[in-house]
Parts: structure tokens; sequence; C-alpha cells
């Protein structure tokens, strides 16, 4: 497999949802390889936390608030 077919294939696994270190473990290269290759691609990060579930959580943290006030 070329350099340009594995850059591939770990962003379509990584676009699938799988996370840096499972794509890593499951190709047997580093995680800074993989996310190194990521980073060639212009690939945005997930992040370890969604943005939306940030968000529902700080909506129901003021919903608790102003409920105990």
């Amino acid at each position: 497999m070329s350099e340009g077919e594995l850059k591939e294939k770990i962003k379509k696994m990584y676009d699938e949802g799988k996370s840096i270190r499972q794509i890593a473990s499951e190709l047997g290269m580093t995680y800074s390889k993989v996310r190194r290759m990521l980073l060639e691609q212009n690939v945005k990060f997930r992040g370890r936390v969604a943005e939306e579930v940030v968000k529902e959580i700080l909506e129901r943290g003021k919903k608790v608030r102003v409920q105990t006030r």
C-alpha cells in the first residue's frame, strides 16, 4: 500500500468515527504517526468530547441551577 493510500485509509477510518488510538492499534502504527498523517490531510479533529455534548451539559447545568434557587 502506498503512503497516499494509507493516508486515505486512515482518514476514512477517522471519518467513520474511530479514534486516533484505535486506528494506530489496528494498523500497527504509533499514535503520533497517525495524527501526523491526519494533519497532513487537513483533518479537523473532533476533540475528546463532541461540541454538541458540551453544549447539552452546559444547558442542563443552567436548568439545575435555576431549579435549586
